[in-house]
């Protein structure tokens, strides 16, 4: 029996008598806690934890009553909230994990916080200690889970601390600080060694007496030692993980020659024999890490997104004082502070801090922060406006709806976060390979020195160091996920949400194209299209304001239609006439429409049959001209007698057609699949020249439709309105939702396009293809670039402190090439989108 704790690892008391089973042996151990927590992974059926961790996890400490009660805390909604991402029927946190030291630490987590039986999805990545984890949310209003999933991971011998969203940007300057940090101690030890250096190369050509030669190895050992034990340190530590774990990486080969440069110098100073090569080891880790500084860097930039509001955003903002009877009194506050329902003030320059909807004002509103649109909207009382919109032109009183977390960007910050941290396929598989591919240098480099020790011994050493540094799989592992990561930045600053990255790889390769028509390839709103009178008595004007006082205080399709002044310029005008006309008495009748007296007179807003006495409903107008168009025909009564008709539509996005014509022009096959029993499908087909429209569809319809095509072997790309089609958005290869419509919580889709631009589908197709050839380009140059130097280096035509810049340089190179995707405008133009829809999306 071991004389460790077979948990932590810790000295066992002689006096302990805890232990516990673990495959027929009774382990060890050195207290209680370690016992319990043992006993839990393993009555979990987690028992495969202890073969799979690569180093022992720390001593789990005992939840005292204080810190019990502080955790939990956090279940209280009011001190929850300021953490959490809140959507529909669930709630998100992202987690800061200490005592973690490999990927089994992390596995073991995901596995016992998904036994809670409200979790919903937890993701832990073990090399930056954070985790995501998603349940749902609690039925008593008052409290969330947050404390109880902290309590879980504290039990399973780990500490789990919340983070604010803010925080998590904080978490890319750290990193950035460590790492420099570790190149100042470089910097500094590489200038002094390499002097050193130059004085004993030059002694050994012109002669130097041995005591100032051991002075100088010394010296150099001296000041080698903190670059190696500090500047290197994350190399060995990583490389003695994959050692263990038998998952090799690229800082296997560095630490394998780190080390050897070091370790035979020092036995080399000590004995007074052979040669030193302190200057390699210094050069090799102060090159690498200016290598991993940039990439870093770069990689930031790479992901960096424009949803991220916390620097445009003042950290104050003046709010009404309710309690004032001054009506403009205005106090500041933080941002933190306001509440769901305060009314804010924000000045032209100012960006919105708060979803809301405008109470007073009319101002140009730019949203480019979150949908890409770059034209400037021109918002007044009554719109909705969000957190992120740069206010343009005059001040805007907002009534806060959604605060913090709740905020929509926040939402899409969220989700882009999940996509960022997820993995395809192509990248486990890349991996994989480069896992392999430092085995075969390993042996490469073994080969290589056998070969030089029995022709050149002298040249061995130096040799063998330039194999192992030369090679380069971070290059491998790191082309796909680097253009990945960069394409989805570049998708959202265009306006397109990527909620699934594999849809960069199955996109190019759809044949079919399929649209919903009602809030997809149309607005998804009413709009007046024309007014027939059926009485002389009444002009056009009369019959707006009537119709507009009657829907004034209702919110359904017709009322917004009449009430939106931004819908015709007819409305427009009507709306902002100084005289309006005030209804009385109004009644919403469910199904038939809106009654309500205007200067004692009685009208009636509805449908032809609803209002009229029997006698009188054979005189219906014909209206069969309209039974294939998709449009709405309301009449307008005075008492029983019909004066007017209101003709509405649904019309069609400005750019459905460029944009069809496009996808045409990339080789896709257009289907438009619909539930309006309506549509005249032919002449729909010839307008959009489609190969395929269907009315009257069902959603199980489109769902079949879907997997026919499927199963002929034809990819499908779908785009729906999120919720109407949701079953089939998921069925579709690819899905595109319309943020217009639904809830992003609710689409399940692959992208959500936050703009009301169908082009920028198109966009993103061309995304897609640059995408994999940027892919292909890193791979390819990750090949070449081993495949040259590796044979190069063993035959010792490159020096070890060159073999480090090269591998430096080639990791940067993938990058840098993958930051184009995120970067470049003009190479999105593609075949069939015109330059002002090019322009509208940016």
């Amino acid at each position: 029996m071991s004389e460790n704790c077979f948990h932590c690892g810790e000295d066992v008391p002689p006096d302990s008598h805890w232990t516990v089973s673990w495959h027929d042996i009774e382990q060890p151990m050195c207290c209680p806690g370690c016992q319990a927590v043992c006993e839990t992974i393993i009555a979990g059926g987690l028992d495969e934890y202890y073969q799979l961790r690569e180093k022992n996890p720390l001593k789990p400490a005992s939840l005292i009553p204080d810190e019990l009660k502080r955790i939990e805390s956090y279940n209280k909604q009011t001190i929850s909230q300021a953490y959490l991402f809140n959507a529909e029927n669930t709630q998100s946190a992202n987690f800061y994990i200490s005592g973690m030291t490999c990927a089994a630490c992390a596995w073991l987590i995901e596995k016992q916080v998904a036994r809670l039986p409200f979790v919903e999805n937890i993701s832990v990545n073990a090399v930056s200690n954070l985790a995501q984890i998603s349940w749902y949310k609690n039925n008593d209003q008052q409290n969330s889970h947050l404390g109880d999933i902290i309590k879980k991971i504290k039990s399973t011998g780990y500490n789990a601390k919340p983070l604010l969203p803010e925080q998590l940007a904080n978490a890319h300057a750290l990193e950035q600080k460590a790492i420099l940090k570790r190149l100042g101690v470089a910097g500094l030890g590489m200038m002094q060694v390499m002097m050193f250096a130059v004085g004993l190369y030059t002694g050994a050509f012109q002669g130097m007496e041995a005591k100032y030669q051991t002075l100088l190895r010394w010296v150099s050992l001296l000041v080698a030692t903190p670059v190696i034990f500090y500047s290197a340190a994350p190399f060995f530590q990583v490389a003695w993980h994959n050692i263990k774990s038998f998952k090799f990486g690229m800082n296997v080969p560095v630490a394998i020659a780190i080390g050897a440069a070091y370790s035979v110098s020092c036995f080399d100073t000590l004995t007074g024999q052979g040669e030193v090569y302190f200057d390699s080891a210094v050069m090799f880790t102060f090159f690498l890490l200016i290598g991993r500084f940039l990439q870093s860097r770069a990689r930031w930039r790479a992901s960096e997104t424009n949803l991220s509001t916390s620097i445009l955003i003042a950290p104050t903002v003046q709010v009404k004082n309710n309690f004032s009877q001054d009506e403009d009194c205005w106090e500041f506050k933080a941002v933190s502070e306001v509440k769901s329902g305060d009314r804010i003030l924000v000045a032209p320059g100012e960006t919105v801090p708060v979803d809301g909807y405008i109470e007073k004002g009319k101002s140009e509103v730019s949203t480019a922060v979150i949908n890409g649109e770059f034209s400037a909207h021109l918002l007044q009382a009554g719109d909705k406006i969000l957190a992120g919109s740069i206010n343009q032109s005059q001040p805007l009183e907002i009534v806060s709806t959604a605060v913090g977390s709740d905020r929509f960007i926040e939402k899409l910050a969220q989700q882009q976060q999940q996509a960022l941290s997820s993995k395809p396929k192509i990248i486990s598989m890349a991996d994989e390979f480069a896992h392999w591919f430092v085995i075969l240098v390993l042996l490469a480099a073994t080969a290589t020195a056998i070969y030089w020790v029995n022709t050149a011994p002298e040249n061995a050493f130096w040799i063998t160091l330039s194999v192992l540094v030369v090679t380069c799989p971070c290059a491998l592992s790191l082309a796909t996920p680097a253009s990945i990561t960069a394409a989805i930045g570049k998708a959202t600053k265009f306006g397109l949400l990527i909620s699934n990255p594999e849809l960069l790889e199955k996109l190019p390769h759809c044949q079919w194209a399929v649209f919903d028509k009602t809030g997809t390839l149309t607005l998804g709103k009413l709009q007046l299209d024309n007014i027939e009178l059926l009485d002389e008595n009444y002009s056009t004007d009369t019959i707006l304001k009537i119709a507009t006082a009657l829907e004034k205080g209702f919110n359904h399709p017709v009322a917004k239609a009449l009430l939106d002044s931004s819908t015709t310029p007819l409305i427009s005008s009507v709306l902002n006439q100084d005289k309006q006309l005030t209804a009385v008495e109004l009644e919403n009748i469910p199904g038939k429409g809106i009654s309500g007296k205007i200067n004692k007179t009685l009208y009636h807003l509805g449908q032809f049959n609803e209002f009229l006495p029997d006698k009188n409903k054979s005189n219906q107008p014909d209206d069969s001209s309209l039974k294939h168009s998709s449009k709405k025909v309301i009449y307008l009564f005075q008492s029983s007698v019909a004066i007017a008709k209101l003709i509405f539509k649904d019309p069609w996005r400005s750019d459905a057609l460029e944009t069809i014509d496009a996808l045409k022009n990339n080789a896709f096959k257009i289907a438009i699949l619909t539930g309006d029993p309506s549509l005249d499908s032919q002449a729909i087909k010839r307008q959009f020249n489609a190969d395929e429209v269907v009315s009257g569809c069902s959603a199980k319809d489109k769902l079949n439709w879907v997997k026919q095509q499927q199963l002929q072997g034809n990819p499908v790309l779908m785009l729906g309105d999120g919720l109407n089609d949701a079953p089939v958005l998921a069925q579709a290869d690819v899905s595109i939702a319309m943020a217009e419509s639904v809830s992003l919580s609710r689409t399940g889709s692959d992208a959500t396009l936050l703009n009301p631009y169908l082009c920028t589908v198109v966009k993103l197709l061309n995304l897609a293809k640059k995408t994999r050839r940027v892919i292909k380009q890193n791979l390819i140059w990750a090949i070449v670039y081993n495949a040259t130097t590796i044979p190069l280096a063993a035959m010792g035509d490159i020096p070890p402190w060159l073999a480090a810049i090269g591998m430096s340089l080639s990791s940067l190179f993938v990058v840098l090439n993958a930051l184009r995707l995120n970067t470049s405008t003009h190479a999105l133009t593609i075949k069939g989108m015109s330059t002002s829809s090019e322009q509208a999306i940016g």
